[in-house]
């Protein structure tokens, strides 16, 4: 394991950080600066590829299952209803043969979604075995593997990058959304969910709060953080993503509830777009 001496969305002190919940194997530190909840020390690569070979991918998960080593199954509603939102707000993004690059792309699922619409992708995930079932179970076009795997990619050669429950996961999230911003053309948008530190979940569950608790949730950003990690890579125009739907909420009551708490930025996952500009 890795120990940080500073924050690595603002570089402040860890000195200044505050302890905010203790794990097994470390400590999550809250920035005082920029909000951000990270985790100190934090695992090497070679750790995460272990835990994520025995928590997440093992070597019998396959797309036609569609299961992860946790039973998992990913929500194919929920990618629709996300793409859909997208288009409303980025109508050009809907034109035949835009090119999407999904960051973090897991099992393929919503870069299968996003090409059946007409878009052409490429997906990069830190698992082999995953990106190896995204390849043979949905025909998308995954590459293995990480930072290094970006940034041999063509600048300026896509339209949309998406990193959907993503960031939290980065060692360096610096460094991959710059090099995101770096693989967009100009005008290009990016797409980033993960979960919210403002969130009222966290708020009442406190350290029982699953985000909290996850061992390879290495950052814990919130809406102002957020912003702040796009604007410091050159993007403009940042906007919270609403919508409807898209989730297993069930019932009037809670579906009104999830909304309101999308519209105050007070929802358990945080969804935002920027431009290039």
């Amino acid at each position: 394991m890795v120990e940080l001496l500073e924050c690595p969305l603002c570089a402040t002190p860890v000195e200044k950080c505050r302890v905010v919940h203790v794990r097994a194997d470390d400590r999550m530190m809250r920035c005082p600066d920029c909000g951000l909840i990270f985790a100190n020390p934090q695992y090497d690569a070679d750790e995460l590829r272990e835990i994520y070979g025995r928590e997440f991918y093992s070597e019998e998960a396959t797309c036609s299952s569609g299961r992860t080593v946790r039973g998992v199954r990913p929500d194919q509603r929920h990618c629709a209803v996300l793409w859909n939102a997208i288009i409303r707000r980025y109508p050009r993004l809907g034109a035949k043969g835009t090119r999407v690059l999904d960051y973090g792309c897991g099992m393929g699922h919503f870069l299968a979604h996003v090409c059946a619409q007409g878009a052409e992708g490429v997906g990069v995930e830190f698992s082999e075995v995953a990106a190896r079932a995204a390849r043979e179970g949905l025909g998308v076009n995954a590459l293995a593997g990480a930072e290094e795997t970006l940034r041999e990619l063509e600048d300026g050669l896509f339209d949309f990058v998406s990193l959907l429950e993503v960031v939290e996961h980065l060692r360096s999230p610096r460094t991959v959304i710059d090099l995101a911003f770096r693989k967009l053309r100009k005008g290009g948008v990016v797409c980033i969910a993960t979960p919210n530190s403002g969130s009222v979940q966290f708020l009442l569950q406190g350290c029982k709060w699953r985000n909290l608790n996850e061992v390879t949730h290495l950052a814990i950003h919130c809406r102002r953080g957020l912003r702040r990690l796009l604007t410091q890579a050159g993007f403009t125009r940042f906007k919270p993503l609403v919508f409807w739907g898209g989730s297993h909420v069930r019932g009037p009551v809670r579906r009104t509830l999830q909304m309101g708490a999308r519209l105050l930025g007070v929802g358990n996952d945080v969804i935002a777009t920027a431009e290039k500009p």
